[in-house]
């Protein structure tokens, strides 16, 4: 599991706000232990770039069904019962199956695994903001030069991390990588 400690100072960096759930707000709609703690105990970031915005779940915890049901749509998909985690302009919606505890990218009506598991999505997080905190920090790892291959070791990384939710979900992180650090 993501070490809190390295996540949150990861996020300190540029003061993103961690968010952490309430358990007994999430109730039924996260039974899976090891995401229901990751949640409750090391939280979300409340964005990462301007590419991922996070949905507040430490005040109000929603399925998808839950969330549309509020905008006044009723016609059903087959994520409606995960739990609704952020959403991107391009990327698509991020889901969290709260009984697996798999996450989900939904764009143009097609499911996508991105993560075995909530921890490796947080690990992947935590990855890309210290790439960008580096880039930040240090002139030369923002030279385009020098970025192509900051997002080739990331990528490389993430095989390493979660092989299985990298042979469907390459390609999202391929693309959110590239939004942020080249705005693609």
């Amino acid at each position: 599991m993501t070490d809190p400690a390295e996540f949150w100072s990861s996020f300190a960096y540029d003061g993103t706000p961690i968010r952490k759930a309430d358990p007994h707000k999430l109730g039924e709609r996260v039974p899976n232990e090891s995401a229901m703690k990751i949640l409750t105990e090391i939280g979300l970031p409340e964005q990462l770039g301007y590419e991922l915005f996070f949905f507040p779940i430490h005040k109000e915890p929603l399925t998808w069904g839950e969330f549309r049901r509020q905008l006044g749509r009723s016609e059903s998909t087959e994520v409606d019962g995960f739990l609704y985690v952020a959403a991107g302009d391009d990327e698509g919606i991020i889901f969290l199956d709260g009984a697996s505890g798999r996450m989900y990218s939904w764009n143009g009506n097609r499911k996508l695994l991105i993560n075995r598991t909530l921890a490796e999505f947080t690990e992947f997080l935590r990855l890309i903001r210290e790439s960008m905190n580096a880039v930040e920090e240090s002139p030369s790892a923002g030279d385009p030069g020098h970025l192509p291959n900051l997002t080739e070791r990331l990528v490389e990384r993430f095989h390493e991390i979660d092989p299985e939710g990298m042979k469907e979900g390459c390609d999202y992180w391929k693309d959110i990588t590239g939004r942020l650090f080249f705005g693609e």
